[in-house]
């Protein structure tokens, strides 16, 4: 199986009472060593305590910036334009992920390199992470995905 490194970016703006949980989902990914998983956090300016939230990870984040930007697609391609990893996502900061998430995604993509896409499912959570219900995706489509 080939050994691949993932990239994470983590968008946020204002959004301090979630961001933490947010950023510690990604950075404590079972299965995971820091060769494997680069963390980067693109927060939009926040003037709510979010820079606090962002240093408490600082030394397991690969990078990180506070400043303006044009928005959350800004915000990701920003994170993405950082990256070095063979596969890149990202989570927005009222989002978590699950725990060996990355773990299945470096495992299917070793397995498959010819796979060039890969999303799932998801659980729509409250603030105490208890399941509300699950959100089904679309069924796969070439012409969505081209």
């Amino acid at each position: 199986m080939i050994r691949l490194k993932a990239s994470i970016v983590v968008c946020s703006y204002n959004q301090a009472p979630f961001l933490g949980r947010a950023i510690e989902s990604v950075v404590e990914q079972q299965g995971c060593d820091r060769e494997e998983l680069e963390v980067l956090v693109i927060d939009g300016g926040s003037k709510d305590g979010s820079v606090e939230i962002i240093r408490s990870f600082e030394d397991r984040l690969t990078y990180w910036v506070s400043e303006p930007d044009r928005g959350q697609s800004h915000a990701i391609n920003k994170g993405f334009q950082r990256s070095t990893g063979d596969i890149q996502g990202w989570l927005c900061s009222d989002d978590v992920l699950e725990p060996r998430a990355v773990r299945t995604v470096l495992d299917y993509f070793g397995r498959n390199p010819e796979a060039r896409c890969f999303y799932g499912d998801a659980w729509l959570i409250d603030e105490q992470d208890r399941l509300i219900k699950p959100k089904k995706e679309i069924p796969f489509n070439w012409f969505i995905w081209r």
